[in-house]
């Protein structure tokens, strides 16, 4: 008496690939029944005999079997975003995120494919930016009074405060760097704010 091991069912499924460009092929199902392989080897043997057939005629099948239908595909998302999990009195850089045109397609229509684009978008944008962006320093508000200084004839000028308001400037660097950039700006440019609009009596 000799034992006769038979295959289980096995199932594959095959998206056929034989379609033109610009089109998609449907997925097809290849089945190799229960018991249409034997062995008196064992059980492990009698399946694997039925996985070889699923893998000689399967694509074929399915090529022969399956459907082309259009594709569409997803547009372009191109998006900065700012990083947002830096610590109090900092900023996050923008970071700029993409979901590369034609990375999600939909047999359904364009409205499907771009929805899953911008799922993309919204479920992983912001910790990307917050992975890649930089938080930086900004400078607190700062301001100073100067007096019109380029009146004729003796004129009196009045005074005008010149403002630099908080976060105006950044800096990677420190607080006192991105304050001193703000006490430049007022250093180089308050006098001549002042000039301009103050006025004479």
């Amino acid at each position: 008496w000799v034992l006769h091991f038979v295959n289980v069912e096995k199932s594959q499924s095959f998206n056929k690939n034989d379609c033109e460009e610009g089109m998609k092929g449907t997925a097809v199902v290849y089945t190799v029944e229960a018991g249409k392989y034997e062995s008196t080897i064992s059980q492990a043997d009698a399946d694997a005999k039925a996985q070889a057939e699923i893998d000689a005629n399967g694509q074929a099948y399915a090529n022969e079997h399956g459907s082309c239908v259009d594709v569409y595909l997803s547009q372009e998302i191109r998006e900065k975003v700012q990083k947002n999990d830096c610590d109090s009195g900092m900023v996050g850089t923008e970071v700029e995120y993409v979901v590369e045109a034609g990375k999600y397609t939909s047999d359904i229509s364009q409205e499907d494919a771009d929805r899953q684009a911008q799922e993309d978008f919204d479920e992983n944008a912001q910790s990307y930016a917050n992975k890649n962006g930089t938080c930086l320093y900004v400078n607190v508000r700062k301001s100073q009074t100067f007096t019109r200084n380029n009146c004729v004839d003796g004129g009196i000028g009045s005074e005008v405060e010149y403002v630099v308001e908080a976060g105006t400037y950044t800096s990677a660097e420190s607080q006192a760097a991105a304050d001193a950039l703000a006490d430049a700006d007022i250093a180089a440019n308050g006098q001549n704010y002042a000039n301009e609009h103050g006025t004479c009596s």
